[in-house]
């Protein structure tokens, strides 16, 4: 027989779960109801912010033969200060390029040189061809890294991120 503080735990886990999992669903359901690149970049915007609960984050374009970057958009960043051409260590950007995502996986020291790097990188892809990247950086203060419905949001942002840079490719 389960005492009365298992049983609490175990449904506290099961509601964390369930509220988890409804997050990740509201989040796609956002995503995929966009119709416009404009509409799009405001859900991102907003989903980013309030369901991924990051302060900053950008889209870059990728030139088709994987030697630029461009800056397509950005949340939380001054795009005229920001040392964009350093912001991603070139060892994570080659593996990104190849198509791998990047999420970092425990909490870093405030001092340490990884504590300014990406939380998150992850292609974008147009016809398993990659077209982009997202980067997610700083996160709110109460949030010490993403977990895995965050990773799953910030999938699905990148989805949607496919079909905004496929229009403009058109």
């Amino acid at each position: 027989m389960m005492s009365l503080s298992q049983e609490t735990a175990e449904k506290t886990l099961k509601t964390l779960d369930f509220a988890a999992g409804a997050r990740v669903f509201s989040a796609r359901v956002l995503l995929q109801n966009v119709r416009s690149s404009s509409e799009a970049l405001e859900t991102i915007h907003e989903v980013i912010c309030d369901y991924v609960g990051a302060e900053e984050a950008v889209i870059f374009e990728v030139d088709p033969q994987k030697t630029a970057l461009w800056l397509h958009w950005s949340c939380g960043i001054d795009p005229k200060s920001y040392p964009f051409a350093d912001a991603i260590p070139k060892p994570l950007l080659e593996r990104v390029i190849t198509g791998k995502s990047f999420f970092r996986e425990e909490p870093t020291e405030e001092g340490s040189l990884a504590a300014n790097g990406p939380n998150a990188v992850i292609p974008i892809l147009v016809d398993g061809d990659i077209a982009g990247i997202l980067a997610i950086f700083r996160l709110r203060p109460e949030k010490s890294c993403l977990e895995a419905p965050d990773r799953r949001i910030c999938e699905s942002i990148a989805i949607c991120c496919s079909r905004v840079l496929a229009l403009q490719l058109v």
